[in-house]
C-alpha cells in the first residue's frame, strides 16, 4: 500500500505538485475569492434543484434515489456551467499556478490539452483543487 500524503497552503512548484497528484497525494489549500465564489454558484444550484426545499435538509423530503436522480442530472450543468470554467483558471491563478504551461493530457483520449489559459471556456477538464473553509469543488 503507497503512502499517500496531505500537504495544506503547499509552496511546491507545479512541476512538483503535478507529480505529486499523479502519485495519488492530496492538496488542500485556504480559501481564495474565486474559491468562495464557486462554492456560492453550487450552493446556488444545489438551492434552485431542490426548490422549494433546503438543499441541507434534502434527506427529509426526497428519497435517496429521487436525491441521485436530481444529482446526476446536476452534476455535468455544474462542471460545463460557464461560471465554473471561469472560476476554475482563477483559482489556479491566485493560487499561484502558471496557467500559460499548465499543459495537461485529456484522461479520455490521452491527448494533450493547450496550456489552460488558451481554452475558449476553459478548462474542461478535470483539476484536482481542495479548499478548506468551502466545499471542495469537483470536476471530471
Amino acid at each position: 500500500m503507497a503512502n499517500i500524503s496531505v500537504y495544506y497552503d503547499s509552496p511546491m512548484s507545479d512541476e512538483e505538485r503535478r507529480g505529486r497528484l499523479y502519485a495519488g497525494d492530496i492538496f488542500v489549500f485556504s480559501p481564495t475569492p474565486a474559491s468562495h465564489e464557486l462554492a456560492d454558484l453550487g450552493r446556488a444550484i444545489l438551492a434552485q434543484a431542490f426548490a422549494p426545499n433546503d438543499p441541507l435538509e434534502i434527506q427529509r423530503h426526497l428519497t435517496p434515489e429521487e436525491t441521485a436522480a436530481i444529482l446526476t442530472q446536476l452534476k455535468p450543468k455544474f462542471i460545463h456551467h460557464p461560471e465554473c470554467k471561469r472560476l476554475i483558471p482563477r483559482i489556479m491563478s491566485e493560487l499561484g499556478v502558471d496557467l500559460d504551461s499548465s499543459i495537461s493530457t485529456c484522461r479520455g483520449c490521452g491527448q494533450p490539452i493547450r496550456p489552460i489559459s488558451s481554452h475558449p471556456g476553459s478548462p474542461t477538464h478535470s483539476i484536482p483543487i481542495a479548499t478548506h473553509g468551502t466545499r471542495r469543488p469537483t470536476a471530471g
